[in-house]
């Protein structure tokens, strides 16, 4: 039976540092996601915070790709 799922709060740093948060959380969310699996706490699922959004997004309107 999985554990409940435990609300954490994941800061990514490392070579992907020159990216956007939003990006990182991205890249690394399924790796993280295993390992909560592996933990025995199910499905769990990795988003991103309302800033990361945010600041993807305002990113994006500055240089015209939005």
């Amino acid at each position: 039976m999985p554990r409940g799922q435990p609300k954490v709060n994941v800061e990514i740093v490392g070579s992907w540092k020159d990216k956007p948060m939003y990006e990182r959380v991205n890249h690394w969310a399924p790796h993280i996601e295993a390992i909560y699996a592996a933990l025995g706490y199910g499905k769990v699922t990795v988003t991103p915070t309302p800033e990361a959004i945010e600041e993807y997004e305002n990113l994006h309107k500055q240089t015209g790709a939005a």
